[in-house]
């Protein structure tokens, strides 16, 4: 495997204690590289950053309309939120609305994204279901499709579900993969993750940010979509997360979203591009400051103090003094 270059460093005090190899490319529609360092061919896993294409088979096919879905709703299917009451109760009236309870969800069980969260719950004694899961709403979106489809709702995960065969038809649609050959795997929520080079999930986000090029129903499923997390992103994650912060901070002119295991994608509709950055080691906090500093580099961030937390976080020891900070080298 090829080497890829340094993007981030961890200093502490005098000397980098912790470096962070990756790739990032910056794409438009028709297929043009803005930018790109690193190995752009290598294969991924997407994982959650994928959940923006994904939220398009309930909207190309029509499910959406048939169950009137609602904007938060779709802004939810693109989510790994944090499990706030807000986020839960959408996904149980959506579910409500569909004659189903969170128990049709096959997504699990798991304690919230955020600590803050996560520990308010346990000291309220609440009692964790499978709505509370961060991919709750994009599970909800495929029952809604498997109900719209006139498929069983049981086993929609399955790579052979119908659910999962009309998703990955979009997914070789906008990303431009052949499924059948790809890498496979299984994300934390149980639903098949699909590998692709780096530069193919950039161009799939790129034809989410400029859709004219799409089929009527898949770009007007995507003008929604983009749309949907525009006006709602407290749903897309939550609070004093990084991918609510950028797209409110950024007036919804950069809507990121994370993956598991370092990956991020981003969508800017202003500028039609579309942006993918993998972390070869999987640091969350470094896939965070790397794609700070692509959006920095290409002049994409109006000067903000609220940027600094998330471009260049301290490092810090349990008394909060400032010892050191993450930064962007690539």
């Amino acid at each position: 495997m090829q080497s890829n270059p340094i993007l981030v460093h961890l200093i502490r005090g005098d000397m980098v204690e912790s470096f962070f190899r990756g790739a990032y490319v910056i794409m438009d529609a028709a297929g043009e590289v803005i930018d790109a360092v690193g190995d752009i061919d290598r294969h991924i896993y997407p994982r959650s950053a994928l959940k923006p294409i994904q939220a398009l088979g309930m909207m190309a096919s029509g499910a959406a309309e048939a169950f009137q879905v609602t904007m938060p709703e779709i802004a939810l299917a693109c989510a790994s939120h944090n499990g706030e009451d807000h986020h839960v109760s959408i996904v149980a009236h959506w579910l409500d609305r569909l004659g189903l309870s969170c128990d049709a969800l096959e997504c699990g069980i798991h304690a919230s994204m955020s600590k803050e969260t996560a520990l308010a719950f346990a000291l309220e004694g609440g009692v964790l279901t499978s709505a509370h899961n961060a991919c709750s709403g994009k599970h909800t979106g495929f029952v809604t499709l498997a109900l719209h489809l006139k498929a069983s709702v049981n086993g929609y995960p399955h790579f052979d579900h119908p659910v999962q065969h009309y998703v990955n038809g979009l997914i070789e649609e906008m990303i431009e993969i052949d499924v059948k050959d790809a890498p496979k795997g299984i994300d934390g929520c149980q639903v098949p993750v699909i590998g692709m080079p780096l530069k193919n999930l950039a161009k799939g986000m790129a034809k989410m940010a400029h859709p004219k090029t799409l089929g009527a129903a898949l770009a007007d499923g995507a003008q929604k979509v983009v749309a949907a997390i525009q006006k709602y992103p407290d749903l897309i994650a939550g609070t004093r997360r990084f991918c609510s912060a950028i797209t409110q901070e950024s007036d919804g002119k950069i809507l990121a979203k994370m993956g598991a295991d370092g990956v991020f994608s981003a969508i800017m509709p202003e500028k039609g591009w579309g942006v993918a950055l993998k972390i070869d080691d999987g640091h969350l906090k470094a896939a965070e400051v790397a794609l700070m500093g692509i959006l920095k580099k290409h002049n994409l961030l109006a000067d903000n103090s609220h940027w600094a937390h998330w471009a260049n976080p301290k490092v810090k020891t349990w008394n909060q003094q400032v010892v050191g900070e993450i930064a962007f080298v690539g």
